[in-house]
């Protein structure tokens, strides 16, 4: 029996030391001491410096596997301590940190890569085995200053064997960074190591932490359109936005991110500013949903998070750093007022109305407090906060004794976020409920609806007796633009069915002349718009279509919103355009016209230049003028003063973003003072305009030759105001810079 044990152990001793030779170690890099000194050079990356060396500061080995190392911390000579909120510049600095680490024959074999982590290093830097580098990211100005910061976390890469040996190796690390930010040098103390590289790889994945992330984000976006589809139910918002800019502040915190922001300073400062913004926006959301409104501590916590955010993105790193402390230190404050009195006080209340809803006496307390927890609102959130808060300690704990390294807050906050979720979830279906519940009793006082409809029907007839007795067109519509009502006048004038009235909308109504430029139906489109989101009345000249399709008419049209029994609409009156009694006696006229860059004045303006031309000819043709004429004027205003050229135009109507690149141009300082001058000259026997811009011209000669020759259809598109001119005027004659030309119609 002896024997066999004795078997079993030499057995069990030789497999354990194959396993051992077989699996590399890891090898931890603060378990040796550290030399810092200011300045680098290749020789100090190659050695370990002889105790007591001049220039160099040791620091003891890290107790636990633990050791930050801040070059701030350090206190070199010659440098000043920065004080707080201090806005002093300190220029960059380079510094040399070396220690040694052992290997032993198994851990360099060939076919095994050793990796390398290292928690974290800022804010440019080398890294140096053996006197040869293994990762770089420096990126400075020619005067040695950084221009692109590179302080990351988490940083792992594969090791190339060969620069390993048996028994003793150099690590050292090049870091250039400013002396006064925490973040120069290795800030963090835990973990530093090399091990397998698949290891490393494994240990820091972000598998996890990314669909969470992820996960967030869609909570978020989820709740900010409930929001938009109920905007009364604010509390949506709040934890829409509190979600998504948690997902946002937990990827700034990744190693992932570098791979998108490669500034780290960006990155830094972006963490800061979604971290500042999520207790006020958790505060909301709890104050919205228990409260129904937003307490005077939240509004001032609010203000002084903005302020907060404000100094972030023009401030150096350190001050951002100090503004970080602020918020660290005041932090504290508002989540006491939230747990204790938001949800605390509004639990206890929930608790004492649960115990007296009972018929047979007041329940039990641990009863009533289940009850509460379970079924409020208030009782809910406080369970996630717990939840929350317990794993929040435990990994505390774990970080201090146990060393299990199992990050549970993650899971905790996961609960918190999916908890609050559910919550509003189970809200939504209650209020669902409650509606359905209204919907009965509405039905119930259809009676009583039904005999008020009788005594407002006959303030209706009176109504029709004054609306249909009119010639003019009178309707009503929706805020979606679908007619509601119309007089028997604005339907003969339209050929419109009453029973068709319904499904129509008023924008079918206007008509697309053939003539007309795509840009210029997004310009009525566009001040209807406007006119639905301002609110203001508007007044414009549409051609409508009429009861014969070929000949839309012209009207004066006006629209202004109204409301009725509670409800907005749009009553609309349309008039045709009238006649000019005093036309007859018109014999000539010259005038002028300045107008600034805008579209609308110039459609505006083509209907005065014309006005007095119907004197010497037809409606059509001196329509077909009109035209031709706002054409000029809109290039003048586009390819002149805006300078916008053919490809733009064509990209930009192609993704029918045209009006807002217009728009965008009009506010470009070179272009903002620009005018366009027209000048009428009106005779009995021909017309001119002269129309002039403030732009730097054009080839209008190998223009106009081109449009002659037809030359193909790509300079047909780009010339196409000039071409419908062309066949209207019988002269166009250009100046030679390009940007003034005169237009003259004779008249038979």
């Amino acid at each position: 029996m002896k024997s066999v044990s004795t078997c079993v152990a030499l057995t069990g001793t030789i497999l354990l030391s194959i396993w051992t030779n077989a699996a590399a170690k890891r090898v931890d890099l603060t378990a040796e001491a550290m030399y810092v000194r200011e300045g680098f050079s290749k020789e100090w990356v190659q050695s370990i410096p002889e105790k007591g060396a001049p220039g160099w500061i040791e620091i003891a080995p890290g107790k636990g596997g633990k050791r930050a190392i801040a070059v701030k911390e350090l206190k070199f000579d010659g440098v000043t301590t920065r004080q707080f909120m201090s806005l002093k510049h300190y220029p960059d600095k380079t510094y040399t940190f070396i220690t040694r680490f052992e290997m032993d024959k198994s851990d360099i074999d060939e076919g095994r890569i050793p990796g390398l982590s290292l928690k974290s290093i800022g804010m440019n830097w080398e890294i140096f085995i053996n006197g040869r580098m293994v990762r770089e990211e420096m990126h400075l100005e020619p005067d040695g200053s950084i221009r692109i910061s590179r302080g990351m976390r988490d940083v792992f890469f594969p090791i190339d064997p060969k620069t390993l040996r048996e028994g003793e190796n150099i690590l050292g690390f090049r870091i250039i960074g400013n002396p006064s930010f925490s973040d120069t040098g290795l800030y963090q103390s835990t973990p530093y190591f090399i091990d397998d590289y698949e290891k490393t790889v494994q240990f820091n994945s972000e598998l996890l932490s990314i669909s969470f992330i992820f996960l967030y984000l869609f909570f978020g976006i989820y709740h900010v359109f409930l929001y938009l589809n109920r905007r009364s139910e604010r509390y949506n918002l709040f934890f829409g936005l509190f979600t998504i800019l948690l997902s946002v502040y937990l990827f700034m915190r990744t190693h992932t991110v570098y791979s998108f922001i490669f500034d780290t300073n960006i990155v830094y400062k972006l963490e800061l500013i979604s971290l500042f913004t999520l207790i006020p926006l958790l505060g909301s959301f709890f104050e919205t949903i228990i409260e129904q409104s937003l307490s005077m501590v939240t509004k001032v916590y609010g203000a002084l998070c903005a302020l907060l955010i404000i100094l972030v993105p023009f401030s150096p790193l350190p001050f951002s750093h100090d503004v970080l402390r602020i918020w660290q230190a005041t932090v504290l404050a508002p989540l006491l007022y939230y747990f204790i009195i938001t949800i605390g006080k509004s639990f206890i209340l929930e608790v004492r109305k649960t115990r007296n809803k009972s018929q047979d006496g007041p329940r039990p307390y641990s009863e009533s407090i289940r009850k509460a927890l379970i079924g409020t609102v208030p009782g809910n959130i406080l369970l996630g906060v717990i939840v929350l808060f317990a794993t929040t300690l435990f990994d505390i704990i774990d970080a201090v004794f146990l060393s299990l390294d199992l990050v549970l807050t993650r899971y905790g906050f996961f609960f918190f976020v999916v908890g609050n979720a559910l919550i509003l979830a189970n809200r939504f279906i209650f209020l669902h409920g409650k509606v359905e519940k209204l919907n009965t009793d509405l039905e119930r006082k259809l009676y009583e609806l039904d005999a008020a409809n009788r005594t407002i029907g006959l303030s209706e007839e009176k109504y029709r007796l004054l609306v249909e007795g009119t010639k003019e067109g009178i309707f009503s519509l929706a805020e979606d633009w679908s007619f509601l009502t119309a007089n028997r006048a604005f339907m003969k004038l339209l050929g419109i069915q009453a029973a068709d009235l319904g499904s129509i909308k008023f924008q079918d109504l206007i008509f697309e002349d053939p003539e007309e430029k795509s840009v210029m139906i997004r310009l009525v489109e566009r001040r209807l718009d406007e006119f639905m989101e301002n609110r203001v009345p508007l007044e414009i000249k549409l051609k409508l279509k009429s009861a014969f399709a070929a000949e839309p008419m012209e009207f004066n049209v006006k629209l202004e919103f109204i409301t009725m029994e509670g409800r907005n609409e749009v009553l609309g009156r349309a008039a045709t355009a009238a006649e000019d009694s005093l036309l007859q006696y018109f014999i000539s006229e010259r005038q002028s016209f300045e107008i600034g860059n805008y579209l609308r004045t110039a459609d505006d303006l083509s209907y005065r230049l014309v006005r007095n031309v119907a004197r010497y000819m037809d409606t059509p043709k001196v329509n077909l003028l009109r035209i031709g004429l706002r054409e000029m004027i809109i290039n003048a205003i586009e390819h002149g003063n805006l300078e916008i050229s053919f490809e733009e135009k064509s990209i930009e109507v192609m993704s029918d973003n045209y009006m807002e690149f217009v728009a965008a141009r009009q506010h470009v300082p070179k272009y903002q003072g620009r005018k366009v001058g027209i000048e009428l000259s009106l005779t009995p026997e021909r017309v001119a305009y002269k129309i002039t811009d403030m732009g730097e011209g054009f080839d209008h000669s190998t223009m106009l030759d081109r449009i002659r020759n037809k030359v193909n259809s790509e300079m047909l598109a780009h010339g196409r105001g000039i071409t419908m001119a062309m066949n209207v005027f019988d002269e166009i004659t250009y100046n030679r810079r390009g940007n003034q030309v005169l237009l003259v119609k004779r008249f038979a």
